[in-house]
């Protein structure tokens, strides 16, 4: 209780006698809450960049096994 009590007078006592500490403490959040969601987009578009890159390879990769198998295909009809 007299942590608690004391931390509420002291929160008083800056509001009177300095008005625009509220205001400072505000814009500090604010910027803090907005750098974090930066850093949240900026993770989340890594992850993004991640997923299409395995996506465009395992395309890459079945588009090269059906040339392949195509590949494989006509020279066994040439053979006969």
């Amino acid at each position: 209780m007299r942590i608690s009590g004391n931390s509420r007078i002291e929160t008083i006592r800056q509001c009177i006698e300095d008005p625009m500490m509220a205001f400072v403490e505000t814009k500090s959040k604010e910027r803090r809450e907005k750098y974090e969601r930066v850093e949240q987009l900026k993770v989340l578009m890594e992850e993004i960049r991640h997923e299409e890159n395995i996506r465009k390879m395992n395309k890459k990769r079945k588009h090269d096994i059906k040339k392949k198998d195509n590949k494989h295909k006509k020279h066994k009809k040439h053979k006969q």
